[in-house]
């Protein structure tokens, strides 16, 4: 199937545009537009193969692979044989401008952007695309907003790998412990506990959260507990004894005392001064 060139409408800078879709083409798909289009395109490949060709530079993808073309950026891509398969799932959009820096990703010659996703984040970023799909192609309200949002999602994501911003990916370990102890402060919490869940040992997961984070799984968890204990004690009117037991201390003094190191005031005189 031949696809031909979208028109070249010109579009307001403000207005946040939104299109997606899902193929899963066999044989003769090809889309082509010499000039691009003014907005941005990702396509992720889910399985099979995908196609870019361009005369300085030629792209073949597979599953996990993710690709972002600029406007005006020649588009050439598809499949290269009858006998072949691919299937995208793709957006084209006009990104917020707080998005850019996010679109800053590894550039061939021919001005196609491109990372390879690891299995971990394959998984997340399918995820998201999927959801904004059904969202953008669904009928509650403000469908588009919601898809956007999943879009955006889907560029954070894309974000952890990007190799531009050189930062260290922190072992998908540890990020479960953080993720189990921000859903568990009100249990009493402790570091056997915690790398049970996450299937190590207790010095081992102390040892990679050092390493990644710089700070023990203890010293993690208190600040954890202190920061949600800040939030209810600025945003809501619970109880001292009530936050207290909602982060996890069963003695409402001994979790005073614990704020009041930690913030320089006690739970009531901090409230008070807010």
């Amino acid at each position: 199937m031949d696809y031909p060139a979208m028109p070249n409408t010109k579009i307001s800078p403000q207005k946040f545009v939104l299109r997606t879709g899902h193929f899963d083409e066999f044989g003769h798909y090809k889309t082509l537009r010499e000039n691009g289009t003014n907005d941005w395109l990702l396509i992720y490949t889910i399985s099979g193969n995908g196609h870019f060709f361009h005369p300085k530079y030629n792209l073949r993808t597979s599953g996990g692979d993710i690709v972002l073309l600029p406007p005006g950026t020649y588009h050439n891509y598809g499949l290269s044989s009858p006998g072949s398969h691919w299937e995208p799932i793709w957006s084209h959009f006009l990104p917020k401008p707080s998005w850019m820096h996010l679109l800053n990703w590894p550039e061939f010659p021919s001005g196609v952007r491109y990372l390879r996703l690891d299995t971990r984040n394959r998984k997340n970023v399918l995820q998201s695309m999927k959801a904004m799909n059904r969202h953008f192609h669904g009928i509650q309200k403000r469908k588009e907003f919601f898809a956007l949002n999943f879009l955006e999602e889907t560029l954070l994501w894309c974000d952890t790998q990007n190799p531009r911003i050189n930062v260290r990916p922190i072992d998908e370990r540890v990020e479960r412990a953080i993720h189990y102890i921000t859903d568990h402060l009100a249990d009493q919490l402790s570091i056997e506990l915690v790398a049970r869940e996450v299937g190590l040992s207790a010095s081992r997961l102390s040892h990679l959260c050092r390493e990644f984070l710089d700070k023990g799984l203890s010293q993690i968890i208190e600040e954890t507990r202190m920061d949600q204990a800040k939030d209810l004690m600025e945003l809501t009117s619970k109880p001292i004894a009530e936050v207290a037991a909602l982060t996890g201390f069963t003695d409402p003094f001994y979790f005073s005392k614990r704020f009041k190191k930690c913030f320089g005031s006690s739970p009531r005189d901090f409230r008070k001064q807010k």
